[in-house]
């Protein structure tokens, strides 16, 4: 695990290069990965108004962000996702409308195990788009998962 405390760009062993910007009233992170990079699955855990953590999930590694900021973030953040650039970015509005010298500390780590995680979801709205397939948009408390287009995503389900 490497931790950083300014704000250099950041590029891990797995070509995943990072940034951050700001303005007054919100803090972006942004990832790039490299081009014909296979696109991973992003999963943005929070903890607190000032902590979270970024995995990105490659097919067999991933690697993950830990947050520790300067100061409050609301939650969810917004992301946008570039596929021509292979960028990703979360932008978190600020709590307290100010610049900051620096967004905080920062503790990189690679994981070489695939572990399922299931959490609680609400189901938002369920839409039936043709025979045995429905679009299930869901809502989870700090936490958001980010696939690429097109992925599949397991999801185990308790029917009431």
């Amino acid at each position: 695990n490497t931790t950083e405390n300014d704000k250099k760009t950041v590029t891990s062993s797995l070509k995943i290069h990072s940034d951050w910007k700001q303005t007054t009233n919100t803090v972006t992170f942004i990832y790039k990965q490299l081009p014909n990079q296979y696109s991973p699955i992003f999963r943005i855990n929070r903890d607190s108004e000032t902590e979270f953590t970024v995995k990105i999930q490659f097919s067999e590694t991933t690697i993950s962000h830990e947050y520790d900021l300067n100061d409050g973030v609301q939650w969810p953040p917004s992301f946008r996702n570039n596929y021509d650039s292979g960028e990703t970015e979360l932008t978190f509005a600020k709590i307290n409308g100010k610049r900051w010298s620096t967004y905080g500390n920062r503790t990189i780590g690679i994981d070489n195990k695939k572990e399922r995680c299931y959490r609680d979801w609400e189901v938002v709205s369920n839409t039936s788009l043709c025979d045995y397939v429905n679009l299930l948009v869901l809502r989870c408390n700090d936490f958001m998962e980010i696939p690429p287009v097109g992925r599949h995503i397991e999801a185990k389900m308790n029917v009431l």
